[in-house]
């Protein structure tokens, strides 16, 4: 089989699989506010086989070595954060991720994508706090929960705009690949 049709046939399959786990991170966090270690292995161990190909002179999705730099950089940036208390280890773990996915070429969009959406999901909570859903609307048991976890614990699911905001790199990558 060709190398450059191997190479995108690795391409497609890891984008697949990783925006499948982007999206199970997002879906997790946001239900349970916790993003297992599994999930955040795998999601590595996912761009370290893409990275594979490009090795051998046949890059899947851009990827090379200094995408595993920049999510070891990531990690070493969000780890200190972890020890003060102020993220969760999953974060923490989705971040090494999330900074492998974005690369030395899409960090820097990857912050400010992920602070956006931040922002929003902050605006989000607040506005369950202050205009509550209807009750009785299939939405209210939902946001009522979400709100009392957050009073509960002062931490926000961050696997959602993270997982988001990865998967927006994702798919820019993969639409400039093309």
């Amino acid at each position: 089989m060709d190398h450059a049709l191997t190479g995108d046939l690795i391409g497609w399959v890891a984008a697949l699989v990783l925006a499948i786990q982007l999206l199970a991170v997002a879906w997790s966090d946001f239900h349970t506010f916790t993003i297992g270690n599994r999930i955040c292995i795998a999601l590595v161990a996912t761009v370290a086989v893409a990275v594979l190909p490009g090795l051998a002179g046949h890059p899947v999705l851009g990827f090379g070595p200094a995408n595993l730099l920049v999510g070891a950089v990531f990690f070493a940036a969000a780890f200190p954060l972890w020890l003060w208390g102020r993220i969760g280890g999953g974060d923490v773990k989705l971040l090494a991720g999330c900074g492998a996915i974005a690369g030395p070429a899409w960090w820097s969009v990857f912050l400010l994508l992920a602070s956006l959406l931040s922002l929003i999901a902050i605006a989000a909570l607040l506005a369950v706090r202050h205009w509550p859903v209807a009750a009785g609307a299939p939405a209210a048991d939902q946001c009522d929960s979400l709100w009392q976890t957050y009073r509960a614990t002062r931490h926000l699911p961050m696997g959602v705009p993270l997982g988001l905001a990865a998967l927006a790199i994702l798919g820019l990558r993969l639409m400039t690949q093309v």
